[in-house]
């Protein structure tokens, strides 16, 4: 439900959806993936961090995640201290 909701820019419940289903089983690396787009979005740029690099060190290898960390990073300008 969290990526229908984030779909039609419902951000309050795909992150409330994200958050449950992380509740139930915090191995669905996947959520942290979207949870982290849901911040993205919404201009929470250390949350999305915290999620893109959970999702990364959990074995979430997809070019997408990396492309949306560059951007956070970009919006945040820690590429100059990287």
């Amino acid at each position: 439900m969290g990526s229908v909701k984030f779909e039609i820019k419902d951000y309050t419940g795909a992150v409330s959806d994200f958050d449950s289903t992380l509740q139930y089983d915090s191995t669905i690396i996947i959520a942290y993936y979207n949870r982290g787009n849901v911040y993205f979005e919404t201009q929470k740029n250390s949350e999305a961090l915290k999620d893109y690099n959970k999702a990364i060190k959990s074995g979430y290898k997809d070019f997408k995640i990396f492309y949306r960390r560059g951007l956070v990073f970009f919006r945040t300008s820690k590429y100059k201290k990287l």
